[in-house]
């Protein structure tokens, strides 16, 4: 299994690691990093090793503007980001070297309005949260459109903003942060609309701003809660 870890940063570069990496925030202004020449130098030890980074702020192949996501195809060994305010998806392999992109600035299929989240199913299919479009995007592992759901709204099935989404395969769900409105709308791979919870506050099973999801193999979900500084952690029911 590839134990490597990568991540994307505001700097518009794509980093790894070995195994784990430990990132401590020193004060509001300070980060823990070495510096030599203007390059970024993370301390040996027995637990990581950095290995690259890649990217630099621009529009052309391999260059970002301020990606937010990223996720792992470990079959094909494909690494797809999403890059945010260039308004596509970059894949690139595990060593960096850029393969393929896709998606402009519009409102049309396979088109985007800040892509904010990505995610890979088991088939390889990308899973994509157009943020401002205020919908989901499907596409095959090669870029082609498969399938869209979602507009602007309050509505089950409408979202508003939706920040990140990620595919349970073993139970054939989707879960979707729909940020702006506060909730968690699960919906079957076709799109079809399962349930949801949420409304805005601060009790349990309340959010201001929910950004990510992740769920573990029992199903189990875990939800950042990101101006009520929390995660909480759901159980679907039957």
């Amino acid at each position: 299994m590839d134990r490597r870890l990568f991540w994307t940063t505001s700097s518009q570069s794509i980093y790894c690691l070995h195994n784990y990496a430990l990132v401590f925030l020193i004060s509001a202004f300070f980060l823990l990093f070495s510096f030599t020449y203007n390059e970024a130098v993370f301390g040996q030890g027995d637990n990581y090793l950095f290995i690259k980074k890649w990217g630099k702020a621009g529009e052309g192949n391999g260059e970002f503007d301020r990606p937010h996501d990223i996720d792992l195809n470990p079959s094909e060994k494909l690494l797809y980001i999403a890059d945010t305010s260039n308004h596509r998806i970059q894949v690139f392999d595990t060593n960096g070297t850029f393969v393929d992109s896709w998606g402009s600035k519009g409102d049309g299929d396979g088109k985007f309005n800040q892509p904010i989240g990505v995610s890979i199913d088991a088939s390889g299919n990308v899973w994509v949260a157009d943020k401002d479009n205020h919908r989901i995007q499907v596409f095959d592992r090669d870029g082609k459109f498969i399938k869209k759901w979602g507009t602007e709204g309050t509505d089950d099935g409408k979202f508003n903003e939706p920040k990140h989404l990620v595919v349970d395969d073993a139970r054939n769900i989707v879960y979707v942060a729909d940020t702006k409105n506060n909730r968690v709308q699960v919906f079957d791979t076709d799109g079809k609309f399962i349930k949801k919870w949420g409304t805005e506050g601060e009790g349990e099973g309340r959010f201001n701003d929910p950004e990510h999801i992740a769920v573990d193999s029992n199903g189990t979900a875990y939800v950042t809660d990101a101006e009520n500084h929390n995660v909480q952690q759901f159980t679907l029911k039957e």
